[in-house]
């Protein structure tokens, strides 16, 4: 009789993995926010204008230019390997960070977050293949959802402890930049203690041009209809929460009149909102890929940001459609990131993973491009660009039912074993 495994909250490598993923994920946006803060110290409000957009560009921007690079190391090498390396290359970052703080060069201090949104490229294509290389196929629903759970807690207290530490540290910046060292640190630490993979494949294919690995990947997948559509659908999940984070600053400082531990608030009530929901999407699906989540999950994204646009200006709507938002956006994104993990070739899962990061990057950037022509070409309110959102959502939805009628069956299925 073949032997049971542990339950997952009880196996050493995977909370060794969890929290080696809550680690970086912390250290990303403690980092990231931590800059920030030091910029705003120094510059006028004139070269903030243009630097603040610039620490998100610089964090975004390695993911496309890195990402095919990332899934031939995933594919070459073992994923616990790869894992080790990437947290080493941390410390490194971290480290010259540390160098720029103590030299008060803002402006450098930008190159050290590329390098940071660099290092987490090449870590990402290494963690999602992680997950389906060391668990069950019927276990992959409830890895990923306590993977997203740990990670974007981890997004909330990053936040939170960087705008807690440049407040403290406000007059020894170099001091503040040190704890991103020791979480440097505590990542390699746990990373050891993470569970052996599959060695590579040796005959992964090296191309300096990334857009060409991009291309041959995608190639290789189009028959897959499948899991290119999951890919598309798991993008515009990063679509919406590009839009919704950016167009919430806008909210907050038009219609609510608050501060940034009011933005900080709410941007912590859509992170918990998608962890909480990634795990019950996790839960729902009863060790399988529960399809059926998929447009439900997405039609409830779509009316809460239709409210959050109607009903966004008073504060206590803001925090509970900023909450139901995350977590129906949960709920929706959790099996279209695990049929990607599953339906992609094992000798291919880390080009695809990185494709998928390349299509994500794209998401986002279109989801800003998005914000500007609704701002600034039909002139809409921050609430305004809300209910485009939802509008938006509902739309795509739409398509994604017309092009996989599976899913809207799915979802009934679901709903009368439900009921």
């Amino acid at each position: 009789m073949e032997k049971r495994q542990k339950p997952l909250y009880r196996r050493s490598g995977f909370l060794a993995f969890l929290a080696t993923s809550f680690l970086g994920a912390f250290n990303d946006n403690f980092f990231k926010l931590i800059v920030t803060c030091f910029a705003i110290s120094r510059l006028n409000k004139s070269e903030l204008n243009t630097y603040v957009p610039l620490t998100g560009a610089m964090f975004v921007l390695p993911y496309l230019l890195c990402s095919s690079y990332a899934g031939y190391l995933a594919d070459r090498f073992a994923k616990r390997r790869l894992l080790i390396w990437t947290k080493w290359l941390e410390l490194l970052v971290m480290l010259f960070g540390l160098w720029l703080f103590h030299c008060n060069a803002v402006y450098t201090l930008l190159a050290a977050l590329f390098l940071m949104g660099a290092q987490s490229a090449f870590y990402s294509p290494a963690k999602y293949g992680y997950i389906p290389e060391t668990m069950e196929e019927c276990d992959l629903p409830n890895g990923n959802g306590l993977t997203q759970l740990c990670t974007f807690i981890a997004i909330i207290v990053g936040s939170w402890a960087g705008g807690a530490i440049s407040r403290i540290h406000a007059s020894n910046w170099t001091l503040g930049a040190f704890y991103c060292v020791l979480a440097a640190v505590f990542g390699i630490g746990t990373s050891y203690f993470t569970d052996k993979t599959p060695i590579g494949s040796a005959k992964a294919h090296f191309q300096l041009n990334p857009l060409q690995t991009h291309i041959a990947t995608l190639r290789a997948i189009w028959k897959n209809r499948l899991l290119l559509l999951s890919m598309l659908c798991n993008s515009f999940f990063w679509y919406i929460a590009a839009l919704f984070q950016n167009n919430l600053s806008l909210l907050v400082k038009q219609d609510l009149g608050g501060s940034e531990q009011v933005l900080g608030a709410l941007l912590g009530a859509v992170g918990l909102g998608i962890g909480l929901g990634c795990l019950v999407s996790g839960l729902l699906s009863r060790r399988r890929i529960e399809y059926g989540l998929i447009l439900p999950g997405g039609i409830f994204t779509a009316f809460s940001a239709i409210l959050m646009g109607t009903l966004g200006r008073h504060l206590p709507a803001a925090f509970l459609f900023s909450a139901t938002l995350g977590f129906f956006a949960g709920i929706y994104q959790l099996p279209l990131s695990t049929s990607v993990q599953k339906h992609s070739p094992p000798s291919k899962r880390g080009s695809c993973l990185a494709l998928g990061n390349a299509m994500d990057c794209i998401g986002m950037l279109l989801a800003y491009f998005t914000q500007w022509i609704l701002l600034n070409l039909f002139r809409l309110t921050a609430g305004g660009v809300f209910v485009a959102l939802g509008a938006i959502t509902l739309l795509v939805l739409l398509y994604i039912a017309f092009k996989a009628p599976a899913f809207p069956r799915k979802s009934k299925e679901l709903l009368f074993k439900t009921n």
